[in-house]
């Protein structure tokens, strides 16, 4: 009975992320579909916020298009843009707190270091690749 149940319920919940993906595809705007994205491949997101407070992390779901204007994120990495050069700078790091709490049998508190970010508050967001960046911080400070 409890793999016929199983079957159901995972049939539904690929059921619903396949609905809730087409609806972004059809109506969603351009953030929503970076955050499908980042769901869908697993990529990491960095957000600027416009008080210049940046994080780095994932979008937990896909949010229904135009549902809300606030979304929930796990940082891995926060820090901020310098106001004057505006080069990033990390200053806290998440991801070490969530090796920890998995190390010693607290996985349950890591959501409690979830944000919830109002998307009015966005400057702008993108997908990260850790390799990328170097390169081009490499590149930009070579001179």
């Amino acid at each position: 009975m409890t793999e016929i149940i199983n079957l159901f319920v995972n049939y539904n919940l690929r059921f619903k992320n396949y609905v809730v993906d087409r609806a972004v595809d059809l109506y969603g705007n351009e953030l929503e579909i970076l955050f499908k994205n980042s769901v869908k491949y697993g990529w990491p997101v960095q957000i600027t916020l416009k008080n210049d407070k940046v994080y780095l992390g994932y979008v937990d779901s896909t949010p229904l298009p135009s549902k809300t204007n606030y979304f929930d994120f796990m940082p891995l990495y926060s820090g901020y843009r310098d106001p004057v050069t505006k080069e990033l700078h990390f200053t806290t790091p998440y991801e070490t707190i969530h090796d920890l709490l998995e190390l010693s049998g607290e996985e349950h508190k890591i959501g409690m270091m979830a944000v919830v970010i109002k998307q009015d508050e966005m400057l702008s967001a993108s997908p990260h690749d850790h390799d990328v960046y170097s390169r081009f911080f490499d590149i930009s400070h070579d001179s």
